[in-house]
């Protein structure tokens, strides 16, 4: 059983921030509403900031606790793994929602973006980066 590669998750992190901040600045119009499509990012609420690092942490401790779970040891199906979980159970419950909440299909697409580069990236990197093996058993 692998651990969990503690660099990698870190620099997923870090690249899903960077995008993040890009990902926002590009935000249309219709999604963010006529008073907050002038704010910059350091204006935005501290708030809902923190939700989005934690929800970005946790989404990629996640993954990684995942495929050091699973006892498949080839690259190509942990990707799928990976790929698998957010097109089938992420995908189908954000459309539902969506529709629930009758969001453009602009935003929905623009929404979906985030959230499909972030399981791309935790299926390319997690998989490649494995943790370095200990010394200590057990």
């Amino acid at each position: 059983m692998q651990k969990i590669n503690h660099k990698a998750v870190f620099l997923i992190f870090i690249l899903e921030m960077v995008f993040g901040f890009l990902w926002y600045s590009a935000a249309p119009a219709s999604l963010l509403g006529e008073a907050h499509s002038s704010l910059a990012v350091s204006e935005m609420e501290y708030e809902l900031l923190l939700g989005f690092s934690l929800a970005c942490l946790l989404l990629t401790y996640f993954s990684a606790w995942l495929l050091s779970r699973f006892s498949i040891s080839i690259w190509l199906d942990k990707f799928l793994a990976i790929i698998g979980i957010w097109l089938f159970c992420v995908l189908p419950n954000f459309v539902f929602v969506c529709i629930y909440f009758d969001v453009e299909k602009v935003n929905i697409v623009y929404l979906l973006a985030f959230g499909c580069f972030c399981s791309l990236l935790n299926a390319l990197i997690l998989p490649l980066w494995r943790s370095s093996r200990s010394i200590f058993k057990g």
